[in-house]
């Protein structure tokens, strides 16, 4: 074994605390901001205008501002609001905030694309407005939208690299301490990126196999 490989051997499992509290954050981002979107796109389409633009301007403003300006927000603005957050409290609200935000746009988008002919079908079943979306159109929308729902996935587990600015121990700190510490900069951060290709690659295979067997029910 060569000098290259022994180090990258000393340092994967040294990194395996940083990795669990990445994928711990990426685990509560995900389940809040795919809830919440949901919620936040079935906003869009309610019968009150002044609900819609709320949301609308909740979409716009966390979509168009970057991620590191929000946790600073929620980890140093919060406090002079008499709102204390942890590191990892705020990293993780933030994360599941702004992703909430993209996850709307994605579920409106595959809202739009089901078309009237299905909605009319399950109104002559008899089936109401709560029922129709929960048998027939929000299905369609998740089929339809699981490429753009597996990119904000694989965009959620490389947003957790942003806490680490913010002193949670994550990943990239973690990598950057051993760095510090053992004076092997690069192959720290190689190893950091050879975890986060493991990841994503795992979450985009699997989504395509989930796209692939879903397909037919359309």
């Amino acid at each position: 074994m060569n000098a290259f490989a022994r180090q990258l051997a000393y340092l994967f499992p040294r990194l395996l605390p940083g990795l669990w509290i990445a994928l711990e954050l990426a685990i509560i981002a995900i389940v809040v901001a795919a809830i919440a979107g949901l919620g936040l796109a079935l906003l869009r389409n309610c019968r009150w205008t002044w609900i819609r633009w709320l949301v609308a301007a909740y979409v716009e403003v966390l979509r168009d501002t970057p991620l590191l300006v929000q946790m600073f927000f929620f980890f140093f603005g919060l406090p002079l609001l008499g709102l204390q957050l942890s590191p990892f409290q705020a990293a993780a609200l933030s994360l599941a905030t702004q992703h909430a935000a993209f996850f709307a746009e994605v579920y409106r988008g595959g809202f739009q694309s089901v078309s009237r002919r299905h909605k009319e079908a399950a109104k002559a079943l008899g089936m109401g407005y709560w029922k129709t979306l929960r048998l027939v159109t929000l299905p369609l929308a998740v089929i339809r939208t699981l490429p753009a729902i597996s990119n904000e996935l694989v965009q959620i587990v490389k947003d957790t690299s942003v806490a680490s600015t913010i002193a949670v121990m994550e990943l990239t700190l973690q990598a950057r301490t051993l760095a510090e510490q053992t004076a092997a900069t690069s192959l720290a951060f190689v190893a950091v990126a050879i975890y986060y290709l493991v990841i994503t690659g795992f979450i985009t295979v699997g989504m395509r196999a989930l796209e692939q067997r879903l397909r037919f029910a359309e």
